[in-house]
């Protein structure tokens, strides 16, 4: 076994996709995602999401943790504009803004690792906060999360209109 945890190229685009639809797919199963397209990852602008995070455009890279040369997980990752969040002036923080780890991997710390690689990211870019959203469905996301050392700081609610 040869984890690797490497910058993604356009050869992983689709690679991305299918691993971002998986997690839309569980918190749909979940009962979450209300009005969520599955398909979301396959749009166009999905693509050019994608596309900026492997091209390293608008301070968004995008990682896959690869073994024996099958990628199991990905991530993207944002430097946030410390703009976006003036009223903390002494926070610099980074977004892990997708995270996935293919469905028949899950539970061999892959996620742990990714967010381990992220937090040494956040570091050279000068980040003191590392920071991720997720679906309140996505219980387990949530608890490795937690176990991890994340914490809850905002919290976002919806309502339909």
């Amino acid at each position: 076994m040869n984890p690797n945890i490497r910058l993604a190229t356009l050869d992983d685009l689709e690679v991305m996709q299918d691993l971002n639809q998986q997690i839309l797919i569980q918190v749909r199963e979940s009962g979450g995602g209300d009005g969520l397209n599955i398909d979301n990852p396959y749009t166009p602008r999905a693509v050019s999401y994608f596309e900026k995070a492997v091209n390293q455009l608008e301070d968004l890279s995008a990682y896959i943790f690869e073994e024996d040369g099958v990628a199991k997980g990905y991530m993207t990752v944002r430097l946030v504009d410390p703009d976006s969040y003036f009223w903390r002036p002494e926070v610099r923080i980074v977004d892990i803004e997708t995270l996935s780890v293919d469905k028949n991997y899950r539970g061999q710390k892959i996620g742990t690792k990714l967010i381990d690689f992220a937090k040494d990211w956040a570091k050279e870019k000068g980040a003191n906060r590392l920071r991720l959203t997720h679906s309140s469905k996505n219980i387990d996301a949530a608890r490795l999360y937690q176990k991890i050392g994340f914490e809850p700081f905002d919290i976002i609610q919806e309502m339909k209109l």
